[in-house]
C-alpha cells in the first residue's frame, strides 16, 4: 500500500491545531488560483449565467430567500450575523471586509476540522484532500442554496461550477498536504 495509508493513532487536538496552519495555508493557495489559474482555465465570459433561468432549489430553502441580488453567501451571511449582532445595516465596504475576514476563517475551521478527523498518521494524504475538496464544494453549493444563502445550482453554469470545484481542490489539497507535514514535523 502507499505510505499515504499509514494508519496510526492520531493526537486529535494536535490535528486540530496544526490544521488551523494547514487552512490559512490552503487560503492562501486558494486566493493565488482564483487570481493567478482560474482566469486563464475559465474565462470570465463563459462564467456568467443568463439571468432569466429559475432558482432551483429557491423554493426549497430551509429558512426562506436570505440573499440579495448579487451577493456571494459569505456576503449574506456577513450582512446577517453584522445586523444581527448591531441592529445596523453594514455598508458595502463593511460587508466586503466582514465577508473577507469571514472566509479566512472559515478556512482555518475547515482545516482544523480536516486535522482533527483524519484517522492517519502519514506525512502526506492526496486522497484526503481531494476527497475533502470535494465534500466542501457540495456543501458549498447544495448547502448554502438549502439555506438560501445562495441561489440553486441550476443558475449556475457548469464552467463555474467546475471553477469553484477546482479551487475548493486546490484549497483541500494544499490545506491535507501541509497539515500533515506540520504534523510529523510536531512531533
Amino acid at each position: 500500500m502507499p505510505y499515504w495509508w499509514d494508519e496510526g493513532k492520531p493526537n486529535r487536538p494536535k490535528g486540530f491545531v496544526v490544521g488551523l496552519i494547514g487552512g490559512i495555508a490552503g487560503m492562501a493557495a486558494m486566493q493565488l488560483y482564483w487570481r493567478y489559474a482560474a482566469p486563464r482555465l475559465f474565462p470570465e465570459d463563459t462564467l456568467t449565467q443568463p439571468p432569466d433561468l429559475p432558482t432551483a432549489l429557491d423554493e426549497f430553502a430551509i429558512a426562506g430567500k436570505q440573499y440579495r441580488t448579487g451577493e456571494s453567501a459569505r456576503e449574506a451571511i456577513s450582512r446577517i450575523v453584522f445586523n444581527g449582532i448591531t441592529g445596523i445595516e453594514p455598508s458595502y465596504e463593511k460587508k466586503a471586509m466582514l465577508s473577507a475576514i469571514g472566509i479566512w476563517l472559515y478556512g482555518m475551521f475547515l482545516g482544523g476540522l480536516y486535522g482533527g478527523s483524519r484517522t492517519t498518521t502519514a506525512p502526506l494524504d492526496p486522497p484526503g484532500g481531494l476527497f475533502y475538496g470535494m465534500r466542501i464544494w457540495f456543501g458549498e453549493t447544495i448547502g448554502m442554496a438549502l439555506l438560501g444563502l445562495r441561489p440553486g445550482p441550476g443558475v449556475t453554469p457548469l464552467r463555474a461550477h467546475a471553477a469553484r470545484l477546482t479551487g475548493y481542490i486546490v484549497f483541500s489539497a494544499v490545506t491535507a498536504n501541509v497539515t500533515r507535514l506540520l504534523y510529523k514535523l510536531v512531533e
